[in-house]
């Protein structure tokens, strides 16, 4: 395959990626609220700031502000003082929380079954390989680029 070529692919991708519709805000919300839930189970301390959960995520205060609200307002996570820094506040999990956790990882698990089981062992991993040699690859490429090292063979 040509460089052309690869090219070509990538742009029918980006294309067909801004063809399918967009969810509805709340599965936007959804999706910043499981990513919240991840980030906080993943935490050594299985706490976080909502300053560093803003980080995390790459969103503004208020969007993490609101995120927090409606996820507080479900039982999902709490506000708790945070035990180094009495002024400041770390968000943990709940009970509701860990069990959406759980229930969401297991969906995961069988989507990931299916595919193995309709794949085949041998393409499955082929494809994960491929993958990760792909995000390797773009990462190198974004973090040249943020250094202001490359430029984009394409456009921007």
């Amino acid at each position: 395959m040509t460089e052309q070529e690869a090219l070509e692919r990538i742009h029918a991708l980006v294309k067909l990626q801004r063809s399918i519709p967009r969810p509805p805000a709340e599965e936007f919300s959804e999706r910043t609220q499981m990513e919240v839930l991840r980030l906080i189970a993943c935490n050594e301390s299985r706490a976080m700031t909502p300053g560093r959960l803003q980080e995390a995520l790459g969103v503004g205060s208020s969007r993490v502000a609101n995120v927090l609200k409606t996820m507080e307002a479900k039982k999902l996570v709490a506000r708790r003082k945070d035990p180094s820094d009495g002024r400041k506040a770390v968000i943990v999990l709940l009970p509701a929380g860990e069990k959406k956790m759980e229930e969401k990882n297991a969906e995961l698990c069988r989507m990931v079954h299916e595919i193995y089981v309709t794949l085949g062992g041998e393409e499955f991993e082929t494809i994960l390989s491929s993958l990760d040699v792909l995000f390797m690859t773009l990462k190198s490429l974004l973090e040249k680029k943020t250094e202001g090292k490359g430029e984009s063979p394409c456009c921007d």
